[in-house]
C-alpha cells in the first residue's frame, strides 16, 4: 500500500516525527519510535549505507556495492567525509616569501588544533596565507559544495568570493552534454541543479559574485569547441589572469590535484582540499538530513528501511516541477510503502 506523497525537507520530517505528528503526513501511520534505530539505505537492490540513526546523528557505514564511490561523493557534498586535509600550491612570489618556511604548505586535518607553534588552528593557518585575497572556486569545488560544507564553516573571517564565468558555463554545458536522456545525463543534470543551488547559497550567505566582465569573445569561442573535453580548467585560469589588474591577489580553491599543480606552475596561488583518509568508509555524523538529501540527489530515488517495522520510506531527490524554492528549502519527495 502506498501513502500520500509529501514534499518536505528531511529536517522538517525529523521535527514532525519528534512532535509525534507523522500521522498527518502519512495518512494515519503511527510515528516510528524515538530511539536509536538501525536503518539501511538502498538504491534499487544496492545497499548504500547502514546507520544507527537517532534524530539527525549517528554512525554511517558505507556498504560495498557497485555504487560505493557515488555514495562517498554524496557524503563529500554533505561535508561528512571527515577528516579533511588542505595543501597549498604557491605562486613564485608566495614560495619566496618568509611565510613559506614559517607556515608550511600542508594542513593534514583541518579540524586539528595545536597547543603551540606559529598557528593553533586551520583558520589561523589559512587566514595567514589568504589575507586580503579574493577566493576563486573552480567547478569541482562548486559541484561538491566544499565552500559551504567544508571550508567556510571552519573560518571566522569573511573572504570575498568571485566565481569564474567559465564555471557557470561549464555547469550549463554539463547539463546539456547529452540529448538522449541516458541515465548518466540525468544524474549530471541533478548534480548541476544542485551546484546552481550551491552558488545561490554562496551569493545569499557570503555575497559571492561572478567575475564582473563577460568572458572575452576569443575565450568564449574556445569554450564552445572544448566543452566536454576536460580541459576547461585552463580557461578558468586564463579568466583569473584577465582579472589580475582588478583583483591583485586571488587564491584558487580546488578539489582537483592536477588543477592545483598546474595553477602553481602558471604562477597562481592554489589550495587543494580533499578527504584525509580517502579509503575510510565509516563516519560519525551530525548532519544526517544533508546526507539523505545529497544521496537522494545523486541516485534520484532511494529507499530507507528500518524507521518503521512494516513500512519503507521512499525518497526522491528531483522530480518534474521541482522549482527554485524547493531547492532553496532542501525539499524532497517522500512516500511510505508497506513492506
Amino acid at each position: 500500500m502506498a501513502h500520500p506523497i509529501n514534499t518536505i525537507s528531511f529536517e522538517e520530517f525529523l521535527r514532525i516525527r519528534a512532535r509525534n505528528n507523522i500521522r498527518r503526513l502519512f495518512d494515519g501511520i503511527p510515528p516510528p519510535e524515538l530511539r536509536r534505530q538501525e536503518i539501511t539505505c538502498f538504491h534499487g537492490e544496492n545497499r548504500l549505507f547502514k546507520s544507527d540513526f537517532f534524530m539527525g546523528e549517528g554512525n554511517i557505514r558505507i556498504q560495498e556495492s557497485p555504487e560505493k564511490n557515488k555514495m562517498l561523493a554524496s557524503l563529500d557534498r554533505a561535508g561528512a567525509r571527515v577528516p579533511y586535509r588542505c595543501e597549498y600550491y604557491p605562486s613564485m612570489a608566495s614560495q619566496q616569501s618568509d611565510k613559506y618556511e614559517q607556515l608550511g604548505v600542508k594542513y593534514s586535518n583541518i579540524d586539528q588544533t595545536f597547543k603551540t607553534g606559529t598557528f593553533r588552528t586551520f583558520d589561523d593557518w589559512f587566514s595567514s596565507w589568504v589575507e586580503d585575497s579574493i577566493i576563486v572556486p573552480d567547478t569541482c569545488i562548486i559541484i561538491e559544495h566544499y565552500l559551504n560544507e567544508v571550508i567556510l564553516p571552519r573560518l571566522r573571517g569573511e573572504y570575498p568570493i568571485r566565481i569564474p564565468r567559465f564555471v557557470i558555463l561549464e555547469l550549463e554545458a554539463k547539463a546539456r552534454r547529452f540529448q538522449d536522456k541516458v541515465e548518466r545525463n540525468k544524474e549530471e543534470k541533478r548534480l548541476v541543479f544542485s551546484a546552481f543551488n550551491e552558488i545561490r547559497r554562496l551569493r545569499l550567505n557570503f555575497d559571492a559574485l561572478p567575475f564582473p566582465n563577460p568572458v572575452r569573445a576569443d575565450l568564449q569561442a574556445q569554450f564552445s569547441q572544448l566543452a566536454g573535453s576536460g580541459i576547461i580548467d585552463s580557461l578558468i585560469r586564463t579568466e583569473m589572469w584577465d582579472h589580475r589588474k582588478r583583483f591583485k591577489s586571488m587564491i584558487l580553491i580546488t578539489r582537483d590535484l592536477l588543477m592545483a599543480s598546474t595553477a602553481s606552475a602558471e604562477d597562481i596561488d592554489a589550495f587543494y582540499f580533499c578527504p584525509a583518509n580517502p579509503e575510510k568508509t565509516e563516519f560519525e555524523v551530525t548532519n544526517f538530513p544533508e546526507i539523505i538529501r545529497e544521496t537522494a540527489i545523486t541516485f534520484d530515488k532511494i529507499r530507507v528501511v528500518g524507521l518503521w517495522d512494516d513500512h519503507d520510506l521512499l525518497i526522491e531527490g528531483m522530480w518534474s516541477g521541482k522549482d527554485i524554492m524547493d531547492w532553496g528549502n532542501n525539499r524532497l519527495r517522500m512516500q511510505l510503502h508497506a513492506q
